[in-house]
């Protein structure tokens, strides 16, 4: 079991069955080309996982208590290079989710700025207005149902 056995003339590979850290355990299956089978299951890939998991049931956008449309709209700023506009979408950023300053300016570090998610149409196009009102680039999205 000595690796350096050669340079003493032995042979390092002439070893027993029991030195060889890939022989198979005694017992194991081989197959025709020699190599043992492995009795455990391989792991699935990602895609494979997702394919043979169960589908979840399609649940509808949650209402708003009292009948109001579903929150499904959402604020994005963008192009805040110049500071005039970025210390308004600061202000406007803190009155809107009652954050601090420290994280508003944080947030608007990104050339793009996600501000609400999962809001109504009414207050998507309030906030909408207080960005148009500073100049700020304000965009709406909204979740398109996929078929």
């Amino acid at each position: 079991a000595d690796p350096f056995a050669a340079a003493a003339g032995g042979d390092p590979f002439g070893g027993g069955a029991s030195d060889d850290p890939f022989a198979p355990p005694p017992g194991a299956q081989t197959s025709d080309g020699g190599l043992w089978l492995s009795t455990e299951e391989e792991p699935m890939s990602p895609m494979a996982a997702r394919a043979s998991a169960p589908k979840a049931a399609a649940t509808k956008p949650r209402k708003k208590p009292g009948g109001g449309e579903a929150a499904s709209f959402g604020v994005v700023i963008s192009g805040l290079s110049l500071k005039s506009k970025k210390d308004a979408a600061v202000e406007i950023i803190m009155k809107i989710k009652g954050i601090s300053e420290a994280e508003a300016e944080d947030m608007c570090r990104s050339p793009v700025v996600p501000v609400l998610k999962n809001v109504t149409s009414e207050e998507a196009e309030e906030a909408k207005d207080l960005f148009k009102a500073a100049k700020v680039n304000v965009r709406v999205t909204s979740k398109k149902k996929r078929r």
